[in-house]
């Protein structure tokens, strides 16, 4: 039976708007369906209304690098600030597999 897993994946800190960041995970387990969120979170508590704190993960690549007699999994995402303001924000990782 699939196992379903939900866990925290990265923290970023102050992405700008337009800008683009890039996470990797080296040893990624094998025969899986990977999915990706990205909450932003404000850089202050003040927060007016008028500000628009938008993200988005842009690309997944899953990647098989072989090596001279093994090879390596990797996990890589992109997430990009299509708002307005500087943003941190946190990348959850959700997979189902066995």
């Amino acid at each position: 039976m699939a196992q379903v897993t939900h866990q925290l994946f990265a923290y970023g800190k102050a992405i700008s708007p337009g800008q683009t960041h890039h996470w990797w995970w080296n040893n990624a387990p094998t025969q899986r369906v990977w999915m990706f969120s990205v909450d932003p979170l404000p850089r202050n508590n003040n927060i007016p209304a008028s500000l628009s704190y938008r993200l988005e993960v842009t690309r997944v690549e899953y990647r098989r690098n072989h090596l001279a007699n093994a090879f390596e999994c990797e996990i890589h995402v992109w997430v990009k600030n299509t708002g307005t303001e500087y943003a941190d924000y946190k990348i959850f990782m959700a997979t189902v597999g066995g």
